[in-house]
């Protein structure tokens, strides 16, 4: 196993002991700056060895980077930098809709809301993302885009946005909860 094999594995292991129930209080959330690394090492790993740590995640990694894909989009917003939002969708490539897509779904509206509001385009971001995508992900991300997520207007997502100790929160819409 490589130097970054071992590295990544144990930022995943900061993620397992994360909370989701504690909003994060500094400026570049702790959890986000974290998910930033760990995207900084997979996305220099082999393909085999992407797939060894996609493989060894836990069920409770998994749920935690969708939630932390979800902080990268609120700081996103916050900053206008795009690039957090690819930081998020990177986290759901990791992920690999492997719990159920139905999960996924339900952030990656936040995401579609997000590019919208910062007038980018949600499908080319994940165009140039779509080298570090299985097929399976590939259609999974594409599929969802194309059926909710082209041609809306922000208010269409119906999602507001809140601020709670002047950190931004994403509100999900009525449907969602």
């Amino acid at each position: 196993m490589s130097n970054q094999v071992e590295e990544i594995l144990e930022l995943f292991g900061v993620v397992e002991h994360m909370s989701p129930y504690s909003r994060p209080k500094s400026n570049m959330p702790y959890d986000v700056r974290v998910l930033i690394e760990i995207i900084e090492i997979y996305e220099t790993l082999e393909k085999s060895d992407q797939a060894f740590v996609q493989d060894t995640l836990t069920d409770s990694v998994r749920k935690k980077l969708l939630y932390l894909s979800k902080l990268a989009v609120e700081k996103a917003i916050e900053t206008k930098c795009t690039d957090l939002i690819s930081v998020g969708l990177i986290a759901h490539i990791i992920e690999g809709f492997t719990l159920d897509y139905r999960e996924n779904y339900r952030y990656l509206i936040f995401f579609c809301y997000a590019a919208t509001r910062l007038e980018t385009s949600i499908h080319q971001l994940l165009v140039q993302l779509h080298e570090m995508m299985s097929q399976e992900v590939k259609e999974m991300f594409f599929g969802y885009i194309e059926k909710s997520c082209l041609d809306k207007e922000r208010e269409a997502y119906q999602i507001k946005e809140q601020y709670v100790d002047g950190k931004l929160t994403l509100i999900p819409p009525p449907y969602m909860v």
